[in-house]
């Protein structure tokens, strides 16, 4: 060993390597180190006289790493030029893998060629999965690697294959077979478990008369309107301050011995409800000398349609008075849809109430850090504007909005945040993210087996998404086991 020269070996002398990891180390002379004591990570640029398998230098990285407790080991090998060839080819794009670029499931079956200045690579793919790759700028990723580890400036192609598209031909073919074996499959399993079904309820027919399923108001548990405090009435979900009513239509009315909305279920007479207005809407008659106009109130719980015919005339008076937001308590009997069997309020008397708005009484305030507006489809109802300007009134010093996987609501939280002008509000501008390899198989290697074998199903919860640096944190496994006949 020439004077002065550091190899691996003698660097990292508290770790005792194998046979095939010695040699690595013993060659590996460093030209260069950096470390980064804050987060442990330490970068080693060595000279080799012969060419080294990456899962041998990965190897060897993770054991060093764990020896001297570091987060992550990184070894830069360099080789001569006239190493290179294209068997190499596979290392490199593994090592492009681990650098983020594009090339699970792409390279399983490649071909490769090398004629001293251009290295090209041909793939079984079809033109989208080259655009994927040509998207994702793979070759001039791979081309930087062989630099940076030969020194050549090698130009990488990666092209279709002669038989790509007699491959995917194949493959199609054989994807459509199999999908034809399961649907027969599954066809007839499900076809005995009808019959099965069908002979047990028989069966049991013969035992019983058929039950009695009576109709229920509601899924929920239906309970009474209450007074909760003086000229307050809790209805549904919502509280209504029905203290100082104003009248709307017809004559002023007591409000009392009020009927939860999801209490009704058939006709009634007589009925007083509460409830907030959330749709006013209006067609005209099949004779069109008078118009229907059909108000859609809630009490947070349940929903109901309050409906009035009027002639044309008279329209703008019902449907100025009936106001989206505004809560009314209405007196009048509830009647049956002849067209969809719904029950439907025609009103007698309606007065103007107010609702008791929800309150934050903590005397430290909170931040909401994960909330969805209606921008996140599926998952919430509420509007960005809506979000920010209750928690501001709420006395919240900040509000985060985490949308799934879109910022569509960021300029109306910030515009509303502005026009509130508050210095000491703040608005997080957050998103629910989806880290995904979208090209990766769905399902690798395979069994003979069906829906109605049992399985696992598990799901992993990481640091991060580096298999080197991050940690698996929470393993997540469900055991599946179909009841499917399979007789």
């Amino acid at each position: 060993m020439a004077e002065g020269i550091i190899t691996l070996l003698d660097k990292f002398n508290k770790y005792v390597p194998d046979a095939e990891e010695r040699r690595l180390l013993e060659q590996g002379r460093i030209s260069r180190l950096r470390a980064d004591k804050d987060r442990r990570i330490v970068e080693v640029r060595c000279d080799f006289d012969e060419v080294f398998s990456k899962e041998l230098l990965y190897r060897v990285e993770e054991k060093l790493a764990t020896v001297y407790s570091l987060s992550l080991v990184r070894i830069l090998p360099h080789y001569p030029s006239d190493l290179f060839s294209a068997d190499y080819t596979a290392d490199v794009l593994r090592e492009a893998g681990r650098m983020g670029a594009l090339t699970v499931g792409f390279f399983c079956d490649m071909k490769t060629r090398f004629d001293g200045e251009t290295l090209n690579v041909e793939i079984p793919f079809s033109d989208g999965g080259l655009m994927l790759l040509d998207l994702a700028d793979t070759a001039r990723i791979a081309e930087n690697i062989i630099k940076n580890e030969f020194g050549l400036d090698l130009h990488v192609e990666i092209n279709k294959s002669a038989d790509s598209e007699e491959r995917e031909r194949a493959y199609y073919l054989n994807q459509e077979k199999k999908l034809r074996d399961h649907g027969r499959q599954i066809a007839q399993e499900i076809r005995k478990r009808e019959e099965r079904i069908a002979s047990e309820a028989a069966a049991e027919n013969e035992k019983s008369d058929k039950p009695d399923l009576k109709k229920v108001a509601s899924l929920f548990e239906v309970g009474d309107a209450e007074a909760v405090g003086d000229g307050l009435i809790k209805s549904g979900a919502v509280t209504f301050d029905v203290s100082s009513p104003v009248p709307v239509f017809g004559e002023p009315f007591t409000i009392e011995n009020v009927t939860p909305i999801s209490s009704i279920i058939g006709k009634s007479k007589e009925i007083v409800v509460l409830g907030e207005v959330f749709s006013v809407t209006s067609r005209e008659t099949k004779r069109k000398d008078k118009i229907i106009v059909t108000v859609s109130l809630t009490d947070k719980r349940s929903s109901i349609f309050v409906r009035v015919s009027v002639e044309p005339d008279f329209l703008s008076e019902v449907t100025d008075a009936f106001r989206v937001g505004g809560c009314y308590a209405i007196r009048g009997d509830v009647r049956i849809d002849t067209y969809d069997g719904d029950p439907y309020i025609t009103y007698r008397d309606v007065m103007s109430v107010c609702k008791v708005e929800r309150t934050d009484t903590a005397d430290e305030k909170r931040v909401e850090l994960h909330l969805h507006t209606n921008m996140s489809m599926m998952d919430a109802l509420p509007t960005a504007e809506q979000v920010v300007k209750l928690a501001h009134k709420w006395g919240h010093p900040a509000v985060a909005i985490t949308d799934h996987g879109n910022l569509q609501s960021f300029p109306s939280a910030m515009i509303t945040a502005e026009k509130i002008g508050d210095p000491d509000f703040k608005v997080i501008y957050g998103i629910e993210a989806y880290f995904v390899d979208d090209t990766q198989r769905a399902a690798i290697g395979g069994d003979d087996v069906s829906f109605g074998d049992e399985f696992v199903v598990f799901d992993l919860e990481t640091t991060g998404l580096s298999p080197i640096a991050c940690k698996i944190i929470e393993i997540g496994p469900a055991n599946i086991f179909l009841r499917i006949s399979r007789n």
